[in-house]
Parts: C-alpha cells; structure tokens; sequence
C-alpha cells in the first residue's frame, strides 16, 4: 500500500498488554503477522500518522490519554497511552515519574513521586542544632547554634561547606549576590551579639555591628542589612552592606524576633507583646500592622501583605495589607505553625506537630494567598522550623530527634 510522500505509523495496542505502540508501518506489518500487535479501529482496520502530524499536536507533550481500545482519535495523537499521559513523546505513570508528577513536565527535584505527590529530599543531615535558613539560585544557607558554623549545601544536595566557623550562637541568616549575611547572638549576657558577614563562597569574616541585644534575624536590600535586637528594651536596627554606623529604626521595644524588608519599610514580628510593626528603610515612624497575636516568631512580606502565624497549638496563618487594615486568615487549626515564607502564589509554613507525639509528626504546608484548602507538602518531620523557597522548591530545617536536617521538596 502506498501513501505518497513521509513513511506512515502504525498505532496499535499490545496483545496482553497495556500501552500502545507507534510503529512504521513495515515493522508494524511484521509485528502483526507475528500475531504481537492488535489493530485499532479508526482508519478501516488501523490508525496511520505522519511524523509531521505529531507536530501539529505539540510535538507529543500533555498528549491526550486515549483510552484501551479507543478508535476514534480527537485529531492526530503522536502516542496513545492506555493508563497515564504521553509526555514529551512517551507514555509515563504520572502517579511514579519523578520528572512528571502529576501532570506531565512536573519534576520532583530530586525526590521520588508517590501517588501523584513529590516526596522530600534530605540534603543534609547531622547538623548542630539548624536554626535558620536562606536561599539563592546556587545553593542553600543555614546556621547551627550548637557548634557555631555558617554552612551551605548545593540546591541538589552534595558537599556541605563551612563558610564560617567558631561564632557563639548564630542566628537568623540572610544571603545576596556577594555574600552571606548573620546574627551571633553572643554569650548569655545578651549583651555582645554581632552581625556578621561572608563572602558567598567563603573567606574572611567581616563584622558589620557589634555589641547589639541578642540579635535574632536578619535582612538585606541592596543597601543595608536590618536586624532585630530581642533583649528588651528591643530594637530594629540597619547597618550599610559595606559596614559603618549601625542605626536603630526603631527601639524600645518588647522582643523583636522576625524580619522582613521590601522596597520601602521594615516589617518585624515581636514576640514580646504580640505586635507585628513596620517602619519605612529609611526611617520614621513605626505602625502597628496587628496587636495582640499569639507567640510570633517569624514574618514574610511580598508586594501587597504582610504573612505571619500564631505558634501555638491550633494556631492560624495570617495576613494583613502592608499599609495596615483588616487581617485575613489563610489557615486554621495548624499544629503549632511556626516559620512563613510567600512566593506569586502561596504562602508556606511549618507546623512543629503536637506534643503527643514529642513534635516528631511536624509538616510543611501551603495555601493560596487569598486562602482556600490548605496543602500538605511533608509529613511525619522533625519539629520543622525556618523556611524558605525558591521557583521549583520549599526549603526548611528539621531540628528534634533524628531530624537536625535540611530539607526541600518540590513545590506541587
């Protein structure tokens, strides 16, 4: 039989089997002679293709699913596929493959997908105590309290580095294009913190502020470094990158713990009096964002809201607009949610877990930023604490048990 022009394709089913085929129609031939291959109906007896028609549907990617059996194609498929999708020109198990996890073209960054759903990758495990946790297009950066380093780890996991060593009580950290950026809380006179910084691949440490109150996080613009003085009378306080006079912006305070900075303000968390404050970078006064919350430890921030949540037991996730008004709850009920971060979309947090199993049952979650159903992303984690993403992963530090770790998962 001949059809003029581009070599022809069979599309056929297996006898016995579960997946079709896309064969040449000479070897297709030979197959079907050999009795290994059942005809589709569709075409008379069969269902040919061009190579070309493939194209026209977009090059087999997101390809549809055509049922066992089916005959009557919606338009030209470049490969049917009795269960799963047919992404990028092959039949995949989108509930197992790893490089499309539910939907075709959805990897899991190094993880395993299970039932539609990326699992968690280890990226580094037995540290000291992680008590914080940042990220650029390179790797991901944290601190350990207990034997004092600085140290980051490939986005793909591999060698952790030590960027810096024998600090006394490193805190929160916060990472630019040139360097990495933290707090040492001091000895336990509270009284001869620092704020610290290092070149992004290592060299010498440079002090940027010394003698502060227990300083805690830490964040940068392209201009200053800004961090939270927690011993009261707390601060909030700025430094230029390039060092200098370090500037409270804002002092007399309860117990500021949390940062965040955009453009124009400062936004802190106080876990003293429950308020969550903002003051514009360059100075001035501070407002009151929300009163009375429950046990704040951290705050994230993105062009319009301001996200927080309550660390107690049934503790929600919230937001307010970065001007001040109404807060908004995204999440209720959480298990003692702790750290927030904020991309486009959602927001993230970790929940420590309950009591009742000593916070080994600790989750990392996310939920639209208008709110709506909630999203588990990890599950059965070692107390969970600081979080952070990027495009394509959550980031987080387990820091109870066997945990001491750090953590990503794909975002889903």
């Amino acid at each position: 039989m001949s059809f003029g022009g581009a070599p022809r394709v069979l599309i056929c089913r297996l006898v016995g089997g579960a997946r079709h085929m896309r064969w040449p129609l000479g070897v297709a031939a030979l197959a079907t002679t050999a009795g290994g291959c059942q005809l589709l109906g569709g075409i008379g007896d069969f269902e040919l293709e061009a190579p070309g028609d493939a194209a026209a549907d977009g090059g087999g990617a997101d390809a549809h699913a055509v049922p066992d059996g089916a005959g009557d194609h919606a338009g030209d498929v470049a490969l049917a596929c009795d269960a799963g999708l047919a992404c990028s020109g092959a039949c995949v198990d989108v509930t197992r493959d790893a490089k499309n996890c539910n939907r075709c073209g959805h990897g899991c960054q190094g993880g395993a997908c299970e039932a539609g759903v990326c699992q968690p990758v280890t990226l580094a495990s037995g540290q000291g105590v992680p008590q914080n946790i940042a990220v650029d297009d390179v790797s991901v950066y944290w601190t350990n309290s207990l034997d004092g380093v600085v140290v980051k780890v490939p986005l793909g996991g591999g060698n952790v580095t030590t960027l810096a060593s024998g600090q006394s009580g490193p805190a929160g950290v916060a990472v630019d294009a040139t360097s990495v950026y933290w707090a040492d809380e001091g000895d336990v006179s509270g009284s001869n913190g620092s704020v610290m910084k290092v070149p992004i691949d290592g060299g010498s440490v440079t002090t940027l502020a010394s003698g502060q109150s227990n300083p805690q996080n830490v964040a940068v613009d392209p201009v200053n470094a800004y961090w939270t003085n927690s011993v009261t009378p707390g601060a909030v306080m700025k430094v230029p990158l390039g060092g200098g006079t370090a500037t409270a912006l804002a002092s007399g305070l309860s117990s500021p713990v949390g940062i965040a900075v955009d453009a124009t303000r400062v936004c802190w968390a106080d876990l003293g009096d429950g308020s969550l404050m903002a003051v514009p970078v360059g100075g001035g006064s501070a407002i009151t964002l929300a009163s009375g919350q429950l046990q704040l430890w951290d705050v994230a921030v993105d062009e319009a809201s301001v996200y927080w949540a309550e660390h107690v037991s049934g503790g929600p996730v919230m937001k307010v607009p970065l001007g001040g008004g109404s807060t908004t709850t995204l999440a209720s009920g959480q298990s003692t949610p702790m750290s927030v971060a904020v991309d486009a979309a959602s927001v993230y947090w970790t929940n420590f877990g309950t009591a009742a199993d000593n916070f080994m049952d600790g989750t990392v979650m996310s939920a639209p930023l208008d709110g709506g159903t909630a999203t588990t992303l990890a599950s059965e984690q070692s107390t969970p604490v600081s979080i952070v993403v990027d495009a394509t992963s959550v980031y987080w530090l387990d820091v109870v048990g066997s945990g001491n770790a750090v953590m990503k998962v794909a975002k889903p």
